[in-house]
C-alpha cells in the first residue's frame, strides 16, 4: 500500500510492505513529526475515509467499535507503546481489511515489520530495518 503526496511543500512517500507496520525510534527521530503531518493533511483534504489517525495520548480508549466498520483505510496510532498486547493486538494482527502504522518508543516486535521514520530535507519516508536507508 503507498500513500504519496504533499502537504505544505513537505514530500511524504509511504511504502507499507505490512498490514501491520512498527514504527519505532528514540524522541526526536521524526515518528510524531509524520504522525501529525499524515493527520493534518487527512484533515485539510477530507480523508477521514481512507485515513485515520489516533494518538492513544490524547484519545480516552482506542475501542474495537472505531475499527470493526473500517475498509481499506491507514490506521496510524501514535504512542502506542502499551497496546502491542491484548485484545486490540489481536484486532489488528488479524484485520485484513486495513494497513496500521504503530508508532511508539521501543517494540520488541517482529524484524520484518519495524521500520524508522527517514526525513531527508523535504522528503519523509519509512525505512524498514531490512532495507538499506535512502528515501
Amino acid at each position: 500500500m503507498e500513500l504519496k503526496f504533499e502537504y505544505e511543500r513537505i514530500q511524504v512517500e509511504l511504502n507499507l510492505k505490512s498490514r501491520v507496520t512498527i514504527l519505532s525510534g528514540d524522541s526526536g527521530t521524526g515518528k510524531s513529526y509524520l504522525y501529525n503531518t499524515v493527520k493534518n493533511f487527512s484533515v485539510e483534504n477530507d480523508m477521514g475515509d481512507n485515513i485515520l489517525c489516533i494518538d492513544i495520548g490524547n484519545y480516552q480508549l482506542v475501542g474495537l467499535s472505531d475499527l470493526r466498520n473500517r475498509k481499506n483505510s491507514i490506521i496510524f496510532i501514535d504512542q502506542a507503546d502499551d497496546i502491542l498486547e491484548g485484545e486490540l493486538y489481536d484486532f489488528y494482527y488479524n484485520d485484513h481489511d486495513n494497513y496500521y502504522v504503530i508508532i511508539g518508543r521501543s517494540f520488541a516486535n517482529d524484524v520484518d515489520q519495524l521500520a524508522r521514520p527517514v526525513i531527508k530535507g523535504k522528503h519523509i519516508g519509512i525505512k524498514y530495518l531490512t532495507e538499506d536507508y535512502r528515501v
